[in-house]
């Protein structure tokens, strides 16, 4: 009897979980744009360290990805592209390299449950949502996290680190950094740079939003201040390159004169900045030359890779650290990636971020697109981290969707007109647009 009575709360909570599932399901699947909204206030707001614990242990952000997914699968079959054919045969790779014994369960958790939901997220969203209403919603989400980063920077007080949960995840996260006495804000990312490369993919975006000029350049000043006050060089160059590219490549959003005012804008800031920058690299300097110097000894360990699976240079220590190598952190995705999955892997995102590459240089990119391509320098320096991991991947997904509907033979309305925005009992169909012109890792790194 009282082991039946000891099973009734576990299953009192799966049922209530359960029925929230649905009820949240309906919703969504009936107003999506409040379910899309809502997905980003999580990724922006809700600290990684915060999870559920289904057979595995779910960040917030990856459980409501799930259940958004779910709802927002269109039912007719869905228009695909090489792009996808890529993604999926990394994730073939994964289960053939486990098929051999050569993967581990934590490398699927990171793949599927992280990289493969964000990527599928950003894949089905624009099918149900309209495309400049996305960038809409992203724009004004971190304009409003870099609100909260300047507030953080001026009281020297990170809010979301004050909400605990017992775990190692907090532990890892739920601490803040310094460098060269400074406080670097962070915000609910967990680390400076995860922080810092997330605004760094908004940048286009905000230039993509249908607002008014001057709404749009009050929002990148913000967003590109947050962004530097994250201390992250990594940040800071993937930002800039962000400008760059979307003012050079993207034509269909940026006319010449707003080109020219968001260039003075961003001239501005960074030179109201460069002197407090300088001093805070110059106080730090034997930390930021040691990291740069931590990230350059990586390369070596291209050589331990094999071609499908986990290198062979992977090892836990007695305590159950994990290894590879001399290395317990790897702060660089595409070399992380390679040693998790295997050469082949590796090979194929590197020939995405190639196409991506072609893509804006011959002027058919899409604001995702450039977001993305705009990430290398990341991508080479620092892992992906907290909700980084799930939010650059669906950028990937968001970018091979507007790429599709971006195609010359696609119906192509003016995406600056007036935005219209349906009430939540209108069905908002599939649209085609005009271009509007890759882990974790400990929070040592510093980059």
């Amino acid at each position: 009897m009282s082991g039946a009575l000891g099973l009734i709360d576990p299953l009192l909570r799966l049922a209530l979980l359960g029925g929230l599932g649905v009820l949240a399901f309906l919703a969504v699947r009936r107003y999506p744009n409040a379910g899309f909204s809502l997905w980003v206030a999580i990724v922006c707001l809700v600290p990684y360290w915060f999870g559920i614990r289904l057979g595995i242990d779910w960040s917030i952000s990856a459980l409501f990805t799930v259940l958004l997914v779910t709802a927002l699968l269109p039912l007719r079959r869905p228009r695909l592209s090489l792009a996808d054919a890529v993604v999926g045969v990394i994730v073939a790779c994964y289960f053939a390299a486990s098929l051999l014994g050569e993967a581990s369960l934590t490398s699927g958790v990171v793949l599927l449950g992280h990289w493969g939901l964000g990527y599928l997220l950003g894949r089905v969203v624009a099918s149900r949502i309209a495309v400049p209403r996305i960038y809409l919603v992203m724009a004004l989400a971190f304009t409003g996290v870099s609100l909260l980063a300047l507030l953080e920077f001026a009281t020297a007080t990170n809010p979301f680190v004050g909400f605990s949960a017992p775990g190692a995840l907090y532990d890892t996260w739920g601490t803040l950094q310094e460098r060269g006495g400074v406080l670097r804000v962070e915000g609910a990312f967990g680390h400076s740079i995860a922080l810092g490369t997330s605004l760094a993919l908004a940048v286009p975006l905000v230039l993509a939003a249908p607002l008014r000029p001057w709404i749009r350049a009050v929002m990148l000043v913000l967003v590109l201040t947050a962004t530097v006050l994250t201390l992250s060089r990594t940040a800071m160059a993937c930002a800039a390159i962000a400008l760059v590219l979307t003012l050079v490549f993207a034509r269909d959003v940026v006319s010449r004169r707003f080109a020219a005012i968001v260039a003075v804008a961003g001239a501005v800031v960074a030179a109201a900045l460069a002197p407090f920058v300088d001093r805070v690299f110059e106080l730090a300097g034997s930390e930021a030359e040691g990291s740069a110097d931590y990230r350059s000894d990586l390369i070596a360990l291209v050589s331990e890779m094999q071609v499908l699976g986990q290198s062979p240079a992977f090892h836990r220590s007695p305590d159950g650290t994990a290894w590879f190598g001399e290395f317990t952190s790897i702060d660089s995705a595409l070399i992380l990636l390679g040693l998790r999955y295997g050469l082949l892997p590796l090979g194929l995102a590197t020939a995405l971020i190639v196409a991506g590459i072609v893509l804006v240089a011959s002027g058919r990119a899409t604001p995702a697109t450039i977001a993305v391509v705009a990430q290398v320098p990341a991508f080479a320096t620092t892992a992906l981290i907290t909700q980084y991991a799930i939010l650059t991947w669906f950028m990937v997904g968001l970018a091979v969707a507007t790429q599709l509907a971006a195609r010359p033979h696609a119906r192509a309305p003016n995406t600056h007109a007036p935005l219209h925005l349906p009430s939540p009992s209108e069905s908002v169909p599939p649209r085609s647009h005009r271009p509007i012109p890759a882990v974790d890792a400990k929070k040592g790194t510093s980059r």
